[in-house]
């Protein structure tokens, strides 16, 4: 028959063939069996045993392979390679031999085709029943041969990568003069693996025979598409039974279609004898490894047997069919066909590279094993992974047999179900996006469900992806039959009721479940009742035909019967179903003549031992063990002295207690009832406390029961004490805080517990506080009495000083308790140093870019004892330039941006002083910190800022003039609006730093004019006058978060008036002037208390628009110089007054 397609996919990945023959070349055709040799048909079969010989066969020790004539015990291995990081997608186990050798004495094993043959994995040992795929013979010269197949993929993905091995597979010895004789098995494996070529992969299995007397085979194969340029890659895989080395003629052909075929050479390169018993890996290799992988045929054209015996009748080949294929090619044929050796083709595998589709599929499925009537989800996911869009995609996926749909749902288009295929129309897919499918089944029917989903659009062929689940089926149903007497001992012609439960504890219904009661001899019937179904009495039996019982329900039946005859009544019931055999449960019940009149007391006592002043609880059980009832029961029980009472309960009546002595008044207790009395008490001395209580009826004599208790004295309570005190190194004047923590390690409170903490003269209290009880406090010594302290709890106190000596102060502090035997200290010392000081100062702030800034450091002893070693560093930063360093005293040097002065010894008081002169380079905010330490305090640091500005370098005015050009250089503090304050507070709080930046222009308009004052000047009509300007400029802030990049603007209005002279004649006035900013520049930070602070610098022209004649003498007045103006300011200069001297 042709070649059946077992799995086809276009993915990333492989296939590769593993397997090995069972039987070993024997001498020659008419040879017995197990005797070695060179003929074209085995002899013996191959075992995993090296100590199993067969006759005369030599064993493979180094292969662990050993030989025997029972086709029920072969078994071989060989090794399955998987490239790491690989997924086991599909695998078919082939196997076949010769069943029947058709001469006289021959071998007919028909019947035992089908049995289930041996499969080991790396996960362990299978049987594999056979798939009916194949159910007719292969005619080998008279002789008939077979081919078996099935889906083991689950096992190969549980197994991974290893040894794999089958046996117990049919096969014959029996002299043969056809030489057809052979068994062996082949493992085909398809997986997947993100770092392989894609490629499409198509798997076969077939019982294809080849001879020389029928034409070839030819198979047409699809669903790839070979690179539309470049090189070609391709390989064919082909496992064959029954070739026989010895025999040439066997041929594979290859190419697009069968009128341009090429005859594919077998790995060791013979292309007339495709066929000669080799087992090769993908690389063309024989594993060694494999069973008897040591002995094997030597290949040749012809080839030959080796006269010890060879692995025989199994070939395995992986072959290049590059040099066959073209580009663009999407279809190929293949022809097996012989003109002289006979053989088999029983599975086949093409692989060839693929350009990687746009269109991806990847189906899943959870859970990977279900049972029988549980869902599973199959998720599908379609995904365009080209460079441009999927249009008209459809998925189409048919389930298989074992389940039962239930929904479908998709993320995008519409998804139908119709004839057991569920088909979705997902439409475009835009480039880098998927499309999700989820479809719901329900398993059905157990065993290997594999499932496979098929994608295609206008663009691309179809590519599928395959998931396998395994069913089990649902655990059978169990039935369990319980049947309890009540009471147990019954008086004759009283009633005796028998209560039934009939339970499914399996997992799955049972049905048709029925309960058998034949009541025995001695009993009357008096009624039966059951929660489930109909129950019957036919005289003799009761019957209970209760349905079916899911798993977990249970049946509760009631009968009532009464005894007529004394002594033991025993009674059965028998349960079963349709799935189930019968369960039984039987009662012996005690008749006797009269009722037994019993009252029985028990006394129970916890914890035993008990502890003085700790709960000790007394439980009573008070009960019934006769046959009928008892009325006035009461138990009575007298406390022992040592004993003192708390509460008593009781499950039935009434209970009290007066004087010691506690009273329960039950009532009636019923026959087999029981009540409980609870009386709890506490020891007040160690030492053994026996106690009784007693029981009494109306019917029955007083019955007792005592306990013997332990108690112990309560254990000593176990103080600890610790003394902290932060910080352990102090500056002289600061605070240091004290913490005494006690705590009960013990099992007994700590009563009277007093803490008494002196502490040392060199320190003042500031405040005391205690977590519990109270605190007093005599000059330094401080009580505080805490009371009891609980078991594992803790007490502290708190006391804060200040410092007001220098030098180790030690404290230590002591608790006692009334239950301690010794009382228990704790020590904390402190180091009080000398208190160091540093400020520093800047020349000017803000400074020019270019102009000496000079920090003036001062460093103080704000002690009386002198500080020595005293050390002043200041890392100047790398936007100023240093220039010099004076100090009062020490020395001082530069290293790179660091300066360094040694101070030596400052005395008490005494107080120092450093100048650093710097350049500043660039415009912007300056930090610079200045660091001061010594031998015997910490170091302390003092920061400043300074801002730095470029010069505008404006002309300053002043003398009089009638055209003035000035510049404006002020300082401004305002608001944050509150959108960008809350900007500012929310980096802050971040720990991020809000970087700060402006933009100022002119307001429209020109600058106010007013007069303020007019002046007379030394010469004949002439005046001037002091004029106010008032200007506006409009600046933007930006905030910048430093952490996120975000930014919040806001924009200002700033005004500033300034003062100017300017001739201004009569009848000059405002009018005649005019004003305006033509050059303008800004700096901003953020103050501490969250303001910005602005400094704006800006260019005023101010031009007085009339001429007026001056009268000028010479010893006044000189004609004023033309003073050069900087590009900063860019002007053209109007007439102007001369200067006049002198003027203030």
């Amino acid at each position: 028959m042709p070649f059946i397609l077992r799995f086809s996919t276009i993915t990333r990945g492989a296939i590769t063939f593993t397997g090995n023959s069972l039987g070993i070349s024997r001498a020659s055709r008419f040879s017995p069996a197990c005797t070695p040799g060179t003929a074209d048909a085995i002899g013996s079969f191959i075992i995993n045993d090296p100590n199993s010989v067969c006759g005369t066969v030599p064993s493979s020790p180094a292969t662990g392979g050993g030989t025997t004539n029972m086709y029920m015990i072969n078994f071989s291995t060989n090794s399955l390679v998987l490239t790491p990081g690989s997924k086991v997608v599909y695998a078919e186990l082939v196997w076949g031999g010769t069943y029947l050798i058709n001469t006289p004495g021959g071998e007919d094993l028909s019947a035992r085709l089908n049995d289930p043959v041996r499969f080991s994995t790396p996960a362990g040992m299978f049987n594999i029943q056979p798939e009916t795929f194949f159910n007719y013979a292969v005619n080998i010269q008279g002789d008939l041969g077979y081919v078996r197949s099935a889906n083991v993929t689950a096992l190969v993905a549980g197994g991974g990568a290893g040894t794999y091995g089958a046996g117990k597979i049919v096969g014959t010895l029996v002299p043969d003069p056809n030489t057809t004789s052979f068994a062996g098995w082949s493992l085909g494996v398809v997986y997947v693996n993100p770092a392989l070529p894609f490629r499409s992969m198509n798997l076969y299995v077939g019982n294809v025979p080849i001879k020389a007397a029928s034409p070839p085979v030819n198979e047409m194969i699809g669903n790839f598409q070979t690179p539309s340029f470049g090189p070609i890659n391709g390989r064919l895989l082909v496992s064959a039974q029954e070739g026989d080395a010895g025999i040439t003629g066997d041929f594979v052909r290859f190419g697009p279609n069968l009128a341009n075929l090429t005859t594919l050479p077998q790995p060791a390169g013979f292309t007339n004898n495709f066929f000669q018993s080799l087992i090769y890996d993908d690389n063309g290799n024989i594993n060694p490894t494999a069973t008897f992988g040591d002995r094997n045929p030597i290949p040749g054209q012809p080839g030959s047997n080796i006269i010890e015996g060879n692995r025989q009748g199994w070939d395995i080949s992986n072959v290049s069919i590059s040099n066959s294929l073209v580009n663009g090619q999407t279809s190929a044929a293949i022809q097996f066909g012989t003109n002289g050796d006979g053989y088999t083709v029983n599975l086949l595998a093409i692989q060839i590279d693929n350009i990687p589709p746009t269109l991806l599929l990847e189906k899943t499925s959870f859970p990977d094993t279900v049972t029988v009537g549980e869902e599973i989800v199959y998720t599908i996911v379609v995904s365009n992974d080209g460079d441009s869009p999927l249009v008209n995609t459809v998925l189409t996926d048919p389930l298989p047999a074992g389940v039962t749909f239930q929904s479908v749902q998709t993320t995008q288009g519409s998804a139908s179900f119709a004839a057991g295929t569920v088909t979705v129309d997902i439409g475009t897919i835009p480039v880098g996006q998927s499309v999700t499918v989820n479809i719901t089944v329900l398993a059905t029917a157990a065993g290997l469900i594999s499932n496979t989903a098929s994608a295609q659009a206008n663009q691309t062929g179809i590519i599928s992806s395959t998931a396998v689940n395994t069913v089990n089926p649902l655990p059978p149903p169990i039935l369990e039959i319980e049947k309890l007497d009540f009471p147990p001992i019954v008086a004759v012609n009283s009633e005796l009721v028998y209560i039934i439960f009939v339970s499914n504890i399996g997992g799955s219904t049972a049905t048709n479940v029925v309960m058998n009661d034949p009541l025995p001899a001695g009993t009357t019937f008096v009624s039966a009742e059951s929660d489930q179904g109909t129950i019957s009495f036919d005289g003799t039996t009761i019957t209970n035909d209760i349905g079916s019982l899911a798993p977990g329900e249970t049946v509760v039946i009631f009968i009532v019967v009464i005894p007529t005859v004394t002594g033991t009544v025993l009674n059965t019931a028998t349960t079963f179903s349709d799935e189930t055999a019968p369960q039984s449960s039987t009662t012996e019940t005690l008749v006797i003549e009269e009722p037994i009149l019993e009252l029985m007391i028990s006394k129970f006592a916890g914890p035993d031992p008990a502890t003085v002043g700790e709960e000790l609880i007394y439980t009573i059980v008070v009960s019934n063990e006769t046959t009928e009832l008892l009325t006035g029961v009461e138990v009575v029980d007298v406390l022992p002295p040592g004993l003192v009472f708390v509460s008593a309960e009781t499950t039935q009546g009434t209970v009290t207690e007066a004087a010691g002595t506690v009273t329960a008044l039950i009532g009636d207790l019923d026959p087999g009832q029981s009540e409980i009395i609870t009386i709890t008490v506490i020891p007040t001395a160690p030492g053994i406390v026996t106690n009784t209580a007693t029981a009494t009826s109306n019917q029955t004599e007083p019955v007792s029961s005592t306990i013997d208790t332990t108690v112990n004295a309560l254990p000593p309570a176990f103080l600890t004490i610790e003394k902290l005190a932060e910080p352990d190194l102090v500056t002289l004047g600061n605070e240091v805080i004290f913490q005494v923590t006690v705590c009960n390690m013990g099992e007994t409170a700590a009563t009277n517990v007093v803490a008494v903490d002196t502490l040392p003269a060199g320190v003042e209290v500031t405040g005391i506080q205690v977590s519990e009880g109270t605190f007093t406090q005599v000059g330094h010594t401080i009580t505080a009495s805490f009371g009891v302290i609980a078991p594992g709890t803790c007490a502290t106190i708190t006391i804060e000083a200040i410092t007001t000596v220098t030098g180790i102060l030690t404290n230590t502090a002591v608790v006692t308790a009334d239950n301690v035997e010794d009382p228990e200290t704790a020590t904390a010392s402190i180091t009080v140093l000398q208190p160091l000081a540093i400020s520093k100062q800047a020349s000017s702030n803000p400074v020019l870019v270019g102009s000496l800034l000079q920090y003036t450091i001062s460093v103080a002893n704000l002690g009386e004892l002198p500080l020595t070693n005293v050390i002043v560093r200041d890392v100047i930063p790398p936007t100023v330039e240093f220039v010099s360093v004076q100090s009062e005293g020490g020395t001082c040097s530069v290293s790179g941006q660091t300066v360094t002065c040694l101070l030596g010894t400052l005395e008490g008081q005494q107080e120092q002083t450093i100048i650093i002169t710097v350049i500043p380079l660039l415009e912007g905010v300056v930090t610079n910190t200045a660091t001061a330490q010594a031998d015997n305090t910490p170091p302390v640091t003092a920061t400043i800022t300074t801002l730095v500005v470029r010069p505008l370098e404006c002309i300053s005015v002043s003398k009089l003039f009638d055209w003035v050009v000035t510049r404006s250089d002020f300082i401004v503090e305002e608001t944050i609006p509150e959108t960008c304050r809350a900007f500012v507070e929310q980096a802050i709080a971040g720990g991020r730093q809000v970087l700060v930046s402006c933009n100022a222009v002119p307001a429209t308009g020109e600058c106010s004019i007013t007069v303020v004052k007019r002046l007379p000047l030394p010469i004949i009509g002439s005046q001037a006058a002091i004029v106010l300007t008032t200007c506006s400029a409009e600046v933007t802030i930006t905030l910048t978060d430093s952490g996120t990049g975000e930014t919040c603007t806001f924009t200002l209005l700033v005004k500033n008036n300034e003062k100017v002279s300017l001739c201004l004649p009569l009848p000059l006035d405002e009018s005649n002037i005019t004003s305006q900013i033509f050059d303008i520049h800004c700096a901003a930070r953020i103050t501490e208390s969250l303001t910005i602070e602005l400094q704006l610098d800006w260019c005023l022209e101010l031009i007085v628009k009339f001429t007026i004649p001056l009268m000028v003498e010479a010893t006044f007045c000189q004609p004023r110089a033309l003073i050069p103006i900087p590009e900063s300011c860019s002007i053209s200069l109007p007439l102007q007054c001369p200067t006049i001297f002198p003027f203030v």
